[in-house]
């Protein structure tokens, strides 16, 4: 019956049922073309196509290369693209991938073709992002119904939840894919607000089980939860078969967070009505937050989606996502593969320590290391994640502190194995003043007093704004001082090295940037104030062994960069050796 034009079939249906699918069917109907895309290098395979949609009233647009299928959908707005699996330089599969990175094609139904007929080649194409899979040859018939059924089942649920919104008198509510989209781009650059994409975590089992009609009234459902949690200024939006999309207003971060923690509670703790069955379902969640210089939305959508993708991988129904603006321009699958990492690494798993070499300038003794930790990066596995890199991410999850006592556990375990050596060794740890509390000194002081060290020496580096805009701070530093833990402070420049000598510190570092690019006779001065209080310099950064002499004309005490010596897992480097 389905195959020879009926909208629908149901076997001895129940009164519910019945009365349930009508309205369904009511919503689809829609006096405008369905608009078909079809994308086959195979012209023959392209005009068969055209010819079976043409026939049933639908209009229909035929491109044959990958290259053209984007402007296609920017011109034609086709309500439904029907692929070939295989397309000649790129396959239907990457470039579905590509086409969900757009908001014009973000969650356009895609349905593939391919003459393949093994149930892995199905899967694949489903993962890649595609709605459907038709294998070929296909029957006239039996396309016609997989592209009507698909086109009416979004335009139908689109006008029904559009009415539902408009009769319950709010501004809020679940609004039409275009809308939503149009939405998104004139909110960039406007307002502070938060991208939330919205997934069913069994969405794949749903979709092997579940017709037409109980995936409509399954999103429904899930909907109307989703609407409570909704303020009257925010949408949601159906933008991908059990997938949707809101728009929030972000007042806090932590209101963002609050919300979307309840929305994953409405969803999951009442079971949903399937098949004559509870059931109980659980979404997941990705944020993203407006770009700060963002004109189109790709970037949000891309953002809010990886998050999404994150959530999932680490199991599904909790929330994930930066909640910061991202000042080091990585993209959206770089933050969220960092922040997996940063938890992995909070976890006690994932992490590493390097060790570089500062080379003495002025006669002192050697073994001066800095601590360079970093976070295991699988796809980067010679390189990993360093501080500088993770920081912001970790700050953002109040992962900081976990990270940061575990670099100095690796310090003082550095300094353990330079004691059993009989060796001198000092060990420089860079830390944030601000999460370091009074628990973390507490912990710091119990294992100084236990290992006892002899020779063996702890430096730690604060930033200098820090102590300069928080002097309630520098007790701390006081304290560790009298612990016989070294202090120095990291600055960016010169200007205020006066102001920073009058802190409680035993030393500044440096970028050679900020002292070579400065008049020697304005630095020497400089650093020579330093030394009358018995204090050193340090500069990192170095990059060019040409750079050495004149620094040490300048006044430096000790060098770190990868020109004087590359970072390595032990306290073992000779100066000595490498001259």
């Amino acid at each position: 019956a389905l195959l020879d034009g009926a909208d629908d079939y149901l076997a001895e249906p129940q009164e519910n049922d019945l009365l349930r699918q009508l309205r369904v069917l009511l919503d689809a109907q829609d006096d405008q073309p369905f608009r078909v895309l079809v994308v086959d290098d195979d012209r023959q395979m392209g005009q068969y196509c055209d010819r079976i949609l043409r026939r049933a009233g639908m209009q229909v647009r035929v491109v044959h290369a990958a290259d053209r299928v984007l402007p296609s959908v920017r011109e034609f707005h086709p309500d439904l693209l029907l692929i070939d699996l295989y397309l000649p330089g790129q396959d239907g599969m990457s470039l579905t991938a590509e086409l969900r990175e757009s908001s014009d094609s973000l969650v356009l139904p895609i349905v593939f073709l391919s003459g393949e007929h093994s149930e892995e080649a199905r899967f694949r194409a489903i993962s890649a992002g595609g709605d459907d899979f038709l294998t070929k040859p296909i029957r006239p018939r039996h396309l016609v119904a997989a592209v009507r059924s698909r086109i009416k089942r979004v335009r139908g649920l689109s006008r029904r939840l559009a009415r539902r919104a408009t009769a319950s008198g709010s501004a809020h509510g679940l609004i039409r894919r275009g809308e939503f989209l149009q939405a998104l781009g004139s909110a960039a650059g406007g307002h502070r607000r938060v991208l939330a994409a919205m997934a069913v975590d069994q969405a794949e089992d749903l979709d092997q089980r579940l017709g037409m009609a109980a995936k409509y009234e399954l999103e429904q459902a899930i909907a109307q939860r989703v609407l409570r949690q909704l303020q009257a200024t925010e949408s949601l939006c159906l933008w991908r078969e059990l997938g949707f999309g809101a728009l929030l207003d972000a007042a806090t971060n932590s209101d963002v967070l609050q919300r979307a923690e309840a929305t994953l509670r409405v969803v999951s703790e009442t079971p949903f009505r399937l098949q004559g069955q509870e059931q109980g379902l659980s979404i997941s969640i990705g944020l993203a937050i407006e770009p700060v210089q963002q004109s189109d939305s790709d970037a949000w959508i891309n953002a809010a989606f990886a998050a999404l993708g994150a959530a999932q991988r680490l199991g599904g129904n909790r929330c994930e996502g930066l909640l910061v603006d991202d000042d080091q321009n990585l993209s959206p699958e770089r933050l969220m593969w960092i922040r997996e990492l940063v938890r992995l690494g909070a976890s006690g798993s994932g992490l590493s320590a390097e060790f570089q070499p500062l080379m003495p300038l002025r006669g002192q003794r050697s073994g001066h290391y800095a601590l360079l930790l970093k976070l295991r990066d699988k796809r980067r596995p010679l390189e990993g994640i360093f501080r500088h890199e993770y920081l912001q991410v970790a700050r953002e999850l109040q992962l900081e502190g976990k990270l940061e006592r575990m670099a100095l556990f690796r310090a003082l375990e550095a300094l353990d194995e330079q004691r059993s050596r009989q060796r001198s060794a000092s060990v420089l740890v860079a830390l944030d003043l601000m999460s370091f509390d009074r628990e973390q000194l507490s912990w710091l002081e119990r294992e100084l007093q236990r290992r006892d060290y002899k020779g063996q020496l702890l430096v730690i580096e604060f930033e200098a704004d820090v102590l300069l805009t928080r002097p309630p701070l520098i007790g701390l530093v006081k304290r560790l001082r009298q612990l016989a833990v070294r202090v120095i402070v990291a600055e960016p420049g010169l200007a205020r090295l006066p102001e920073l000598l009058k802190l409680p510190v035993d030393g500044v570092r440096l970028p050679v940037g900020a002292i070579l690019s400065a008049d020697a006779q304005v630095v020497s001065p400089l650093l020579a104030d330093w030394h009358a209080l018995g204090r050193s310099v340090q500069v990192h950064q170095v990059d060019e062994l040409t750079q050495m002499s004149r620094l040490w004309n300048l006044g430096v005490d000790y060098l770190q960069g990868e020109a004087v010596a590359a970072p390595g897992p032990r306290l073992d480097f000779d100066f000595g050796d490498g001259a």
